[in-house]
């Protein structure tokens, strides 16, 4: 069914090619990089002059001990409350990039002026000081190991486990661990390695045994594939280079991110990035599981004539790979990324890189700097190119606009190459009320009915892991890599919420997602017809979703009618409510087929701290 998020389907093979998006990409780096050329004050040892703490007492002075190397999940809030109070201000958002360290969320945090923000600033403010003393290290930077532990145990009750709407199938494979013990390790002010130690079910454990609970009843009903999150990494201010696996995105949108999400389980990688306040360099390597889906894997070893062939539509003559090549197990992600800051108001990216395969890479495509579009190797890599801004023109409002491409749109191109794009554009609001934020946004998402497929799947940009399962036997299951909704798709979104810190955080959201007949694990083809192919494709599937999320703890709740909300980082207890409700049309894409599912997910869960 095309839309799934999370597939155990195969993908099969694909053709053809033409030129490839990358003759802008010289220019509008350099104008990315000359358009950042002011110093921020804290880069030339000022105070920061009314605008809060110093940088002696923020710890960023060269004098200070501490090691602030600690990484921020990306489902951390102090993402949201660094947007919030910079947004507040009429600041343009944090990097969409993510990743922060201590160093780079005292960076973002610097040009807010504490004394004007209003009651809920002042408390997101003193939370997100409060994150980063509690992250940060002193031990450490006096120049001792220091290990640090922590353990959280959540109950989820997923009611209607077995159902098919995908965005539910999605939750309840990012269930919580019943038990997250994450590890810590810091030394001097510049290393940081983290392990999170995971008691979690296997993900077909609710389907396949009835169990509802993300609670493992049995020894079999255990994840064995962990830790889902390990990583080491030496940084400071305003730089950092890491080694591991994690979960993380790069993007604005909400309804998901068009170059690179969070959607996957986890990527594995290496990450050096550097900056300040002003510009932001990033450079990713990811590997992929070159694993098949067993429909693909057979349809290549049967040395099928037509996959091989040039005139079935599968290849043009420069992107068709060897055939011998296909005993190559191999896939790598290049990408790099450029972002900067124009008038304190507006941030713009350029993503640029490559997914490259059936070869193993070699040094020239560790090249920070180069564009990788062109090496000019099709028949081993695919490109991508994408664009975003984030403007913040007034106080309190966000406008943002995503885009990305495979393949160049352009009126020089062959008739029967399909184009390969998609983008997303949105607005957001966020308005001080009581001790938290209220908010709201509208996006709407148009991805073409071949983006981030392409030739063969060792160069489309899918993410592709085989899961060890004791459940269901052994599975390679495809997630998106960009947009939650993969290709061939055209979404509409709509939100509200408030949020005050780990007091409250209640959400309630609309989608509207139509679904065309090809997907993530359709072969690429290449012709006439497909080329003038729009999304939704076919009998397009139309999902209305509608969805309430609640979350929030006893002690932090209280503050919202009391005199102070945001005393403490983390309460303990917390309690969570998800409702879902969805109705669709054209259910897996066959005509008047009519499917309605109604999900709850109650938890609650306790931390503990040491």
């Amino acid at each position: 069914m095309k839309g799934k998020c999370c597939r155990v389907s195969a993908i099969p093979p694909g053709p053809a090619r033409r030129r490839r998006p990358g003759v802008v990409v010289s220019a509008l780096t350099l104008v990315l990089l000359f358009s950042s050329t002011a110093v921020p004050a804290w880069a030339e040892g000022e105070g920061v002059g009314g605008r809060g703490p110093g940088l002696e007492e923020s710890g960023q002075s060269g004098a200070s001990p501490v090691n602030r190397s600690a990484v921020f999940p990306y489902d951390h809030p102090v993402y949201r409350d660094l947007e919030a109070v910079r947004m507040e201000q009429g600041l343009s958002v944090p990097w969409t990039s993510g990743r922060f360290t201590g160093w780079d969320v005292l960076e973002q945090l610097e040009p807010v002026r504490r004394e004007k923000l209003s009651r809920a600033g002042r408390e997101a403010y003193d939370r997100i000081r409060g994150y980063v003393n509690e992250a940060g290290s002193e031990r450490a930077g006096a120049g001792e190991l220091h290990i640090r532990g922590a353990a959280e145990s959540t109950a989820e009750l997923y009611l209607s486990p077995g159902a098919d709407d995908p965005d539910f199938q999605h939750r309840v494979a990012e269930r919580r661990p019943f038990l997250a013990v994450p590890v810590e390790f810091l030394l001097h002010r510049s290393f940081y390695g983290r392990v999170d130690l995971d008691l979690i079910t296997d993900r077909f454990t609710p389907e396949e045994t009835g169990n509802p609970l993300n609670v493992p009843l049995e020894l079999d009903q255990m994840e064995n594939q962990i830790p889902n999150r390990s990583f080491a990494l030496l940084g400071g201010e305003g730089w950092a280079v890491e080694l591991g696996r994690d979960r993380f995105g790069w993007g604005a949108g909400r309804t998901g991110t068009v170059a690179l999400s969070a959607e996957p389980d986890f990527h594995e990688y290496v990450r050096a990035s550097f900056g300040n306040d002003r510009f932001r360099y990033t450079s990713l390597i990811a590997p992929q599981d070159p694993w098949l889906p067993s429909e693909e894997k057979e349809r290549l070893e049967a040395d099928d004539d037509d996959y091989d062939d040039i005139d079935d539509g599968f290849y043009t003559e420069w992107s068709r790979p060897d055939p011998k090549r296909f005993d190559e197990r191999a896939k790598t992600l290049f990408f790099h990324r450029f972002e900067v800051n124009v008038a304190e108001r507006a941030r713009i990216a350029l993503t640029e890189g490559i997914m490259y395969g059936l070869q193993r890479p070699d040094l020239r495509l560790f090249n920070p700097f180069f564009i990788l579009h062109n090496r000019m190797e099709w028949e081993y890599s695919a490109a991508f190119l994408g664009l975003e801004a984030v403007v913040t023109p007034v106080r309190g409002v966000q406008l943002y606009a995503e885009y990305g491409m495979n393949q160049f749109p352009a009126p020089w191109r062959s008739d029967d190459i399909p184009e390969a794009w998609g983008s997303l554009a949105g607005a957001a609001v966020s308005y001080p009320v009581g001790i938290g934020y209220l908010g709201g946004y509208i996006e709407g998402a148009y991805m073409s009915p071949w983006f981030y497929v392409r030739e063969n799947p060792y160069v489309s940009f899918h993410y592709r892991r085989r899961l060890e399962s004791r459940v269901d036997g052994r599975q390679v299951i495809t997630q998106p890599l960009g947009y939650r909704y993969g290709n061939d798709s055209a979404v509409g979104g709509a939100g509200i919420s408030y949020r005050a810190g780990e007091a409250l955080d209640v959400e309630l959201d609309y989608r509207l997602i139509a679904s065309g007949e090809r997907n993530l694990d359709t072969q690429y083809r290449i012709g006439e017809e497909e080329a003038g192919l729009l999304s939704p494709t076919g009998t397009p599937e139309y999902r209305h979703r509608a969805s309430l999320m609640l979350e929030g703890s006893p002690v932090g709740t209280a503050a919202l009618v009391g005199a102070h909300g945001g005393d403490r980082a983390l309460a303990p207890l917390r309690f969570g409510l998800e409702l879902y409700v969805t109705h669709i049309r054209n259910y897996e894409n066959e005509a008047d087929r009519r499917h309605t599912e109604t999900h709850i997910i109650p938890s609650v869960s306790y931390r503990w701290t040491g």
